[in-house]
């Protein structure tokens, strides 16, 4: 990939550190998180707050592998696929979780990208 909004690298970072409320602020306010595997949708940034606290109450991600990471950028919006492995904890067991992600991002007037619609 040669052009990154630099978000999903963010929200490594973020997850990795178990800061739903860095993570939050990567959505616009009105964003829409869908994770359909796990019974999550939550719309708006205060609901994705949530969703990802408690996500990170389950145990720790130690690490995320990227397998596959393909975005598109044009003007202000990003299209991204992102796959891979979290490595980490859920109940003091170790857990290899494989993810798949598809998200849009928009670029505010502010300069900063954002997420308007995380799916996974």
């Amino acid at each position: 990939m040669s052009e990154s909004t630099g978000v999903f690298e963010a929200w490594q970072k973020a997850f990795i550190a178990g800061d739903a409320d860095a993570i939050a602020d990567l959505y616009e306010e009105n964003a829409t998180l869908a994770l359909p595997s796990m019974e999550i949708l939550a719309r708006g940034r205060d609901a994705i707050r949530e969703a990802w606290a408690g996500l990170i109450a389950m145990g720790p991600v130690e690490s995320i592998d990227v397998d596959e990471q393909e975005q598109t950028i044009v003007g202000d919006v990003a299209y991204a696929h992102v796959a891979g492995v979290m490595h980490g904890q859920v109940g003091g067991e170790k857990v290899d979780l494989p993810f798949r992600a598809t998200e849009v991002q928009r670029r505010g007037a502010d300069g900063s990208w954002r997420y308007v619609i995380d799916h996974a």
